[in-house]
């Protein structure tokens, strides 16, 4: 278990590793090098299949909770906290000094939880920003990822769980 949690530590420093370095643009070109893949697959998920995903989520909140009730269907997060959480220093200059999770729901009800790039966010403003797309370095235009950062609790828990500490 702890090796999972690790792994999934890893995947999001990559991130960050990839997200700190040149100007934010709409559209992000990887290289290999840039990209950074689990011992168990790929962490890209092409974007069809995740607004597919956001979209379903988006309908099971819709049907268990009422119109009434907006999905929450993204955090938009912080670069630096990201880097703190990491153990990073938060002095490093990103790319993108945001990020946006977003929330699916897979056909098989499997929770995931996908980040992209942001540009424009101000957070104190309430001002969202802009996502940015990674695409693939092939340069085809079907090739528009985001990354899926996916090991959700209970089937990846750590094992000093958060939860079960403030009980005490």
């Amino acid at each position: 278990m702890k090796t999972i949690t690790l792994k999934s530590m890893l995947l999001i420093c990559g991130m960050m590793t990839f997200s700190c370095t040149q100007s934010p643009s709409e559209t992000e070109k990887s290289t290999k090098s840039e990209v950074k893949e689990s011992s168990c697959g790929s962490v890209r998920t092409p974007l069809a299949d995740a607004k597919n995903w956001i979209q379903n989520y988006d309908t099971a909140w819709t049907r268990h909770y009422g119109q009434g009730s907006p999905a929450i269907k993204a955090y938009t997060i912080r670069s630096k906290d990201l880097l703190e959480v990491l153990g990073l220093p938060v002095s490093t200059v990103c790319k993108f000094d945001h990020v946006r999770a977003y929330i699916g729901m897979d056909n098989e009800n499997n929770f995931k939880l996908f980040f992209t790039p942001v540009v424009g966010a101000d957070l104190c403003n309430e001002i969202g920003g802009r996502d940015t797309l990674l695409t693939d370095p092939a340069g085809d235009p079907n090739g528009a990822y985001v990354l899926d950062l996916n090991t959700p609790c209970p089937h990846v828990c750590g094992s000093n769980d958060i939860f079960e500490t403030l009980k005490h």
